[in-house]
């Protein structure tokens, strides 16, 4: 926030304000004019420059704290909304790019399939793919509402002592067929280092999208190894990919929701771009923490840390 005297020598206050206003690095800054000239003129040209406030000499302390309180309140509550709008109408084009496509194709495979010219063999190849897609949706669809129950604040974390290889084994047992379509082999560690205190739902959820995204970006062939460890009170799950890996400049917008895009897989997967913000934010929800290490060519290891059990 800007304090702004008006008498100033060479340039005075109401074109310093003017001017500040139409530079984009400063035009959101609110300007509190401080002057001596209180006619009504005044006050107006003030306004009229771009002022929030206009306050007179000789001033009064409390008064003038209270009011740059309440405009650095405002200048916060108008970032904080204009944050939410930008999330909010990227998350909407975010559904509305990932699910009209998969929407669009299942309803001319159904289209196709009721036709009559269609052999029984092209129907049932046909019916196994479109049968693949829809669950492919569904588990697009879960994971939006997953996100949008989070951002409301609907989603309560009930930790119990869990096993996360255990969870992982669970998980990589579901998408069996994904990576089978690959020749993508996922090896879960027997040997469990301990119990981690954690939500059992939202774990779920979180390994299920890293062993989804490791299948995604591993080419035919590859492999995936998930590994777990305990250090200094807390137990950590690692998955690692021989993926394709990621640049710097890719791990720098991974979390970073107005730069979040879809990166097709090895085999033209698509997702939402939605998967690991949403597991970073499960991870810190259960007093977590997820960190990702990758290079392009190299593979990629996303380690989840969580609270170890006592």
């Amino acid at each position: 926030l800007i304090l702004l005297d008006v008498m100033m020598p060479e340039m005075d206050g109401y074109e310093v304000c003017r001017r500040l206003k139409a530079g984009p690095a400063t035009r959101e800054i609110p300007v509190i004019f401080l002057t001596a000239r209180t006619e009504s003129e005044d006050v107006i040209a003030g306004f009229a420059a771009g002022g929030v406030d206009y306050v007179a000499k000789p001033f009064h302390d409390r008064e003038l704290l209270a009011r740059v309180r309440t405009h650095i309140g405002l200048q916060r509550a108008r970032a904080a909304l204009a944050s939410a709008n930008a999330t909010k109408e990227k998350f909407l084009s975010l559904i509305a790019h990932d699910l009209r496509g998969p929407l669009g194709t299942l309803a001319m495979g159904l289209e196709a399939v009721l036709s009559p010219e269609m052999d029984e063999a092209m129907r049932r190849d046909l019916l196994e793919r479109l049968h693949a897609g829809a669950k492919r949706l569904f588990a697009l669809s879960e994971s939006l509402l997953d996100w949008a129950r989070m951002q409301r604040e609907q989603m309560s974390v009930k930790p119990v002592p869990l096993d996360l290889l255990a969870v992982a084994r669970e998980q990589a047992g579901l998408l069996t067929d994904v990576a089978q379509a690959k020749n993508v082999t996922i090896t879960v560690d027997d040997q469990t280092p301990g119990l981690a205190l954690a939500d059992v739902a939202m774990m779920a959820t979180l390994v299920r999208n890293l062993l989804g995204n490791a299948i995604k970006f591993t080419p035919a062939g590859g492999t995936i190894t998930v590994s777990g460890e305990t250090q200094a009170g807390r137990i950590s799950l690692g998955v690692r990919d021989t993926g394709v890996g990621m640049s710097a400049e890719q791990l720098a917008r991974l979390f970073d929701l107005a730069r979040i895009t879809s990166t097709p897989g090895t085999a033209g997967e698509r997702g939402s771009g939605l998967g690991l913000i949403m597991c970073r934010e499960f991870a810190r929800r259960n007093q977590g923490e997820l960190a990702i290490t990758s290079e392009p060519g190299q593979g990629t290891v996303v380690r989840l840390t969580l609270p170890a059990v006592g």
